[in-house]
């Protein structure tokens, strides 16, 4: 006869036995529970990987109207002949270990281009609005969320939390990753992760113009490295930038020329930025850029205003000119040797370049715009940093061919041309003083008033009537900067 067994994976094995022995007509001797069929009875077999039910004797009656019934028995079956792998248990390991596969190459695909734009691309508005997406880390979260379900269970977890404190343990890891599918889901969000803080390394290179292809290509695989090598490039590289926006381009004195390092090559403009990258080496010098007044009283005291925030006099940018230029007044003195004066000079050339830019002398409750977030065009922004940088960098993109020599020496000929009649007023300096930063810093309030604050709350979006009508009061504290940074250092070495 033919018996047909039926297992999980719907396979249909058939097995031709003959039924060993007849029993006699009588069926008093069996009982009333081997009149039933009789269960499988559970064994250890298994069956492509599989656990399967056992085949233990099984009694069946037949009856038959001629010759009354009849039992058969059917011994217990110890081997199955012709094992072949059923068809879905095959497919679902191989689905398994496809999607495994799959998402790790596409993950691994997907965030190439992200690293190829931001390391070969890095400062066009292409690989800008890119990074700003966050598209690429909703994708990918969803893809490692897909693969976290398939891959975690019970299981999963007694491996993780095996001890008594349910804290990991590294064998319980061990056992955990040798699943394809964990370990797939593990490369998803090492990817997901890396690429985050590439993005956050890239956003800051930006902000401070810092090269950081070097970090950003540390960042794919060996995150860790690329955060570090980023925070020493910051802290410790100075890099020579042209442009610093708030600082003299003018040529230094000969005074001047013997104080710079010498990889400056004479160019002081060069080292303008310099006071920004020493802030994680000098953190005490982070109060020194800015001042911060009164809400709405639109003006400065320096009694009242020049402090940080522990409440120390004289700790904020207009103090930091006054101590920086006294330092420098060392120079040729016996006194000099007390002072660092390459970096009194640095100091003193980026701070005059702080203070003529109105945000820095801003209200306290939002730090002088950094707490006003606001769009610049489409790309999110901080009112500070509009008047930091993207004033200057959209006139240079649209007037200059985003030439920074263009846009300063068009700065230069408005100096000696249509300003040239109050350049004698922007040079002096009352009361016989060397440097007047009070006056610099009441006249950066006022324009914070007037042009900063004005029209840009909490999440305005700032397009060209902003940007045309304030790209002149830019251009004129740029210009102003610069004359005074120039008058400054000439009564500093009496030139």
């Amino acid at each position: 006869m033919s018996l047909l067994l039926c297992p999980p994976s719907s396979s249909r094995i058939s097995l031709q036995r003959k039924p060993s022995w007849t029993a006699s007509r009588h069926r008093s001797f069996i009982s009333t529970e081997e009149q039933k069929v009789l269960g499988f009875r559970s064994t250890n077999n298994e069956f492509i990987g599989m656990p399967i039910v056992g085949l233990g004797n099984k009694l069946r009656t037949q009856w038959n109207f001629l010759g009354g019934s009849r039992v058969i028995v059917l011994p217990k079956v110890t081997r199955l002949n012709n094992l072949r792998k059923g068809p879905s248990v095959s497919a679902s390991w191989l689905a398994s270990s496809q999607i495994a596969s799959s998402a790790f190459t596409l993950g691994t695909i997907a965030v190439l281009p992200f690293y190829t734009l931001m390391v070969l691309a890095p400062n066009t508005d292409l690989t800008r609005r890119t990074m700003e997406s966050s598209i690429p880390y909703v994708l990918l979260g969803v893809l490692y969320a897909y693969l976290l379900y398939l891959s975690w269970t019970p299981d999963t977890l007694r491996a993780m939390f095996a001890s008594k404190y349910w804290l990991p343990e590294l064998p319980g890891i061990t056992r955990m990753f040798s699943n394809e599918m964990t370990v797939s889901s593990a490369w998803i969000h090492l990817l997901a992760v890396d690429l985050f803080a590439a993005r956050q390394v890239f956003h800051d290179g930006l902000k401070n113009k810092i090269e950081t292809r070097h970090s950003v290509s540390l960042c794919l695989l060996f995150c860790p490295v690329g955060i570090v090598t980023h925070v020493i490039t910051k802290s410790s590289i100075i890099q020579p930038w042209l442009g610093s926006r708030w600082s003299s381009h003018h040529l230094p004195n000969s005074s001047v020329k013997q104080l710079l390092p010498t990889f400056a090559d004479d160019d002081l403009s060069s080292l303008c930025s310099w006071a920004d990258k020493v802030k994680f080496k000098y953190p005490w010098s982070s109060p020194l850029h800015y001042i911060d007044t009164p809400d709405h009283l639109c003006n400065y005291k320096y009694d009242r205003d020049c402090k940080n925030e522990n409440g120390d006099k004289g700790m904020c940018v207009s103090g930091a000119i006054n101590n920086y230029t006294n330092q420098l007044l060392a120079y040729g003195s016996s006194f000099s040797s007390a002072y660092n004066l390459t970096e009194s000079l640095l100091f003193l050339s980026h701070f005059i370049g702080d203070i003529h830019q109105p945000l820095h002398v801003g209200f306290t409750s939002d730090k002088g715009g950094n707490a006003i977030d606001v769009h610049w065009y489409t790309k999110k922004e901080v009112l500070h940093h509009v008047w930091d940088d993207d004033i200057i960098e959209t006139a240079e993109e649209r007037f200059y061919n985003s030439d920074v020599e263009q846009f300063v020496n068009a700065i230069k000929q408005n100096i000696s041309g249509s300003w040239s009649d109050q350049v004698e007023k922007w040079q002096i300096c009352s009361y016989n003083k060397t440097a007047c930063p009070d006056v610099y810093a009441t006249e950066s309030i006022t324009a914070a008033c007037q042009w900063a604050y004005r029209n840009a709350t909490e999440g305005s979006v700032l397009e060209d009537d902003y940007f045309l009508s304030r790209l002149p009061v830019v251009n004129l504290r740029l210009a102003e900067g610069g004359v005074r940074l120039a008058a400054t250092l000439n009564r500093i070495f009496r030139q």
